[in-house]
C-alpha cells in the first residue's frame, strides 16, 4: 500500500464513515438509503428495466455498511465489499 491509501485508510479508521450501526433492518425501516443500488436505479440502467439475476455487485470504497445495504436490498446477487480500512 502506498503513503496516500495509508494515509486515507488511518482517516477512515479514525473517522469511520457513515458512522457504524448494528441493525440494518431497523435503520432500513427508518427510511435508510444509500445512493447507488441497482434495484433502484434498474429502469435506468438496463434497457428492458431489469438486470439480469443475479448480480456480481462490486461495492468499491464501501464504508461501514454499503456492501451490507446492497446484500440485503438484492438478496438474489453476490455482493463484494472491499474498502481501505477495516473499520
Amino acid at each position: 500500500m502506498d503513503d496516500v491509501s495509508r494515509m486515507v485508510a488511518r482517516q477512515y479508521e479514525a473517522y469511520a464513515y457513515p458512522a457504524p450501526f448494528t441493525d440494518l433492518a431497523a435503520r432500513l425501516a427508518e427510511g435508510y438509503f444509500e445512493y447507488g443500488n441497482p434495484a433502484d436505479y434498474a429502469a435506468l440502467l438496463w434497457p428492458e428495466g431489469r438486470p439480469r439475476r443475479p448480480l456480481r455487485i462490486l461495492a468499491a470504497g464501501c464504508g461501514t455498511v454499503q456492501a451490507a445495504y446492497l446484500a440485503c436490498t438484492n438478496r438474489d446477487s453476490e455482493v463484494i465489499g472491499v474498502d481501505l480500512s477495516e473499520a
